[in-house]
């Protein structure tokens, strides 16, 4: 009903929204600052003694928000911050989120196109995780170009009992800072995709990058784009696994020789080894899989003191660069078996 009573808003007529929608609840809706039924709407809302509130999308493309995901064994919490006024958005707190003519597009012509096309594409994934993040809660999830978003992929991680690093995903300068203190080293990284074409010879990576600590030098930057911040688990002293999962089956392989940072650009250097996965992950994995819906793809993995930590899923899968291996039979048996 929550859907269909939103296909014939402007239909029925403003004042028969009560008879459908809740009795005491609470809206959050993101829009446009054009979106003149939106105008209407908020005053119907305020004669109704309706709780809401909206953001549009020209405020966070001008850098007025901050947001943030955090994850603890509790569940994940996601926060909205307009820095204008200090107030905060915490989307759990609402009964009800609304999309409605939402999308990010970055009309600054200062910055170089590759910036533009990346920020946008990084807002975008993390505005595309909340009708995931909050399936009961989303209706007429228009801005979802979401399939598996990392935010969500971390959220399922952590309910079906894989270990997962100490997460934050923001844009917020301060608290991203605070977070990152607490660590030795840290890990940046996009929410996603590390690499784009600008056109189709023109191709730009921004690889995960490790560092100590920020410093105010970084502030804009940092503000500008939201990003994936997590402690620097892959030392000298672990070891990076990637599980590649057909159905059921499922087949490991360590990186034997670490380079110290990113090793995309190093791939044909990479050495690889067969290992066997824990029965406890390995039955997480196909929990995952249960509840994500999906057959087939590639997970990542950092052992750290014999702990297995889940980093990401790749529902594509790429496995061609694991030297002397192939796939092929177990992805066509899982064919047939679909």
């Amino acid at each position: 009903m929550r859907i269909l009573c939103v296909y014939y808003f402007f239909h029925i007529g403003l004042h028969h929204i009560s008879n459908y929608f809740w009795e005491e609840g609470k809206i959050i809706i993101f829009s446009t600052q054009l979106d003149t039924e939106i105008d209407e709407m908020g005053i119907y809302f305020l004669s109704q003694n309706i709780d809401y509130d909206r953001i549009n999308s020209e405020d966070i493309v001008q850098g007025n928000f901050s947001f943030s995901i955090s994850y603890n064994q509790e569940g994940t919490n996601v926060v909205l911050k307009d820095k204008r006024l200090d107030i905060k958005y915490d989307l759990d707190s609402y009964d009800y989120i609304w999309f409605r003519h939402f999308s990010i597009h970055c009309h600054n012509d200062k910055i170089p196109p590759y910036e533009k096309e990346y920020s946008e594409q990084e807002w975008m994934s993390l505005f595309s995780s909340i009708p995931m993040l909050f399936k009961n809660k989303v209706f007429m999830p228009a801005y979802s170009d979401g399939f598996l978003t990392k935010p969500y992929q971390l959220k399922i991680a952590n309910e079906v009992g894989l270990s997962i690093i100490p997460t934050f995903i923001s844009n917020n300068f301060t608290e991203i800072n605070s977070f990152t203190q607490k660590n030795n080293t840290n890990i940046v990284k996009a929410i996603y995709h590390h690499m784009f074409f600008t056109d189709s010879n023109n191709l730009v990576e921004f690889n995960t990058k490790n560092f100590t600590y920020l410093n105010n030098k970084e502030r804009k930057s940092v503000s500008q784009v939201p990003a994936i911040y997590q402690p620097n688990y892959l030392t000298s002293n672990s070891k990076e696994i990637r599980v590649t999962v057909f159905g059921k089956r499922m087949v490991a392989y360590c990186y034997d020789n670490y380079f110290g940072k990113d090793w995309h650009p190093q791939l044909r250097k990479l050495h690889v080894t067969k290992v066997n996965i824990p029965i406890d992950v390995k039955n997480s994995i196909l929990n995952f899989f249960k509840v994500a819906h999906i057959t087939f793809g590639t997970v990542d993995f950092i052992i750290k003191d014999d702990k297995w930590y889940f980093l990401e899923i790749n529902v594509n899968g790429d496995w061609a660069w694991l030297a002397n291996t192939s796939f092929s039979h177990l992805l066509i048996a899982t064919l047939l078996e679909g």
